[in-house]
């Protein structure tokens, strides 16, 4: 059992609304008070060095590029995953939610392949050290064949956090155009146009089928405790009380709608990284300075995150926490985990980063109370 005391690290105290030097213990995969009669500490020192809550990224899309390097190509393999998990813990990313779709169009975001990839996450897992880091995020189309959704959903509840409903296909919640999606479509397999448009009709009996159905399964996925997203949508649809939070909402009007209706709304880091969304849809950037952005992921760069943030706020006296906290405590609140916080009794997933904020270095993940990463420079 881990048994660790983290010395004169730098610690925001959520009570008190300050930053202070702390010593923190963790026992096992637990924050503990810090017991001074206890000899068998394992000392880290933690000067000149911020502790921070781990960051619980709700949805990183990458494993595609993994395990589908190129158009028609799959890969599988424990190497992969293991190579996956290296880059979420040296990015301070302590709760890996997945994202896998569950589509009808050809490639890596088939129904079959989405159906594989869950099973060599579930099978890693078995052997996993960390395994409670990783989760999944099922993009699931509305467009897709839903007759077994229940039964896969059943089958690997113990991995699925989240599901998250989209629509991209041809007047969609984006409302793209058929040329757009055949673009979409033909950039990540080699259909032919004749199998495009047979795609279109099957997916279109589908999406008709299913929206009738949307109801019926909103209320089994939260009968089975699921927490429930839309994904990339650009104008309001009709309000669903199952519906958690909206990912991706691209202007002010929608995310307006789901605040409006006191839902989460969750945009990507690398929109601020680079300077914008690649889509033209709303700056994330200008919409954290709103107040408008509760969350935030690494959407397709988990090495955007703490970057991204450093741009939000550089300095602790611009109450950088604030900012923080929308990959920390604020996810842990929508999914209803006792993670996000450093605190006596909660999970001890936590980054020692360094102070200069506007240049975040990890030196030390810790994932369950144990040390998953630490820097060798």
């Amino acid at each position: 059992m881990s048994l660790y005391l983290i010395k004169n690290a730098t610690v925001y105290d959520i009570q008190k609304k300050l930053w202070s030097s702390q010593d923190v213990g963790i026992c096992g995969n637990s924050f503990v008070n810090v017991n001074a009669n206890n000899k068998n500490w394992e000392i880290i020192d933690g000067s000149n060095k911020l502790l921070l809550p781990g960051i619980i990224d709700l949805h990183n899309d990458e494993i595609e590029t993994f395990f589908a390097p190129k158009r028609d190509v799959f890969f599988s393999g424990f190497d992969i995953m293991d190579k996956l998990m290296i880059g979420y813990y040296a990015n301070g990313i302590t709760s890996s939610h997945i994202a896998i779709t569950y589509s009808l169009e050809p490639g890596i975001r088939n129904e079959s392949k989405a159906y594989l990839i869950l099973q060599q996450i579930k099978a890693y897992k078995k052997f996993f050290r960390f395994a409670s880091s990783i989760k999944v995020n099922l993009r699931l189309e509305l467009s897709a064949d839903w007759t077994n959704i229940l039964k896969i959903i059943d089958e690997f509840r113990s991995d699925i956090a989240l599901v998250t409903l989209c629509d991209h296909s041809p007047n969609n919640m984006q409302k793209w155009s058929v040329q757009k999606f055949y673009r979409y479509i033909a950039g990540r397999s080699k259909i032919t146009a004749a199998d495009f448009y047979l795609l279109l009709l099957n997916m279109k009996k589908n999406k008709e089928k299913n929206i009738r159905n949307v109801r019926s399964l909103y209320r089994e996925l939260k009968e089975r405790g699921l927490v429930i997203g839309l994904h990339d949508i650009c104008y309001p649809i009709e309000y669903d009380p199952h519906i958690d939070f909206g990912e991706f909402p691209t202007n002010i009007k929608i995310i307006d709608y789901l605040h409006k209706e006191k839902k989460y709304v969750v945009l990507g880091t690398p929109n601020i990284r680079n300077g914008g969304s690649i889509n033209n849809n709303i700056s994330c950037l200008e919409a954290c300075k709103l107040g408008k952005c509760d969350i935030l992921c690494s959407d397709y760069d988990r090495n955007s995150v703490l970057t991204s943030i450093s741009k939000l706020n550089p300095t602790l006296d611009g109450n950088f926490y604030e900012c923080y906290k929308r990959i920390s405590e604020n996810p842990a609140h929508l999914l209803n985990v006792k993670k996000g916080i450093i605190s006596p009794g909660y999970d001890a997933d936590c980054i020692l980063i360094n102070s200069e904020l506007t240049s975040p270095r990890i030196y030390k993940t810790f994932v369950n109370g144990e040390v998953a990463y630490e820097s060798c420079f």
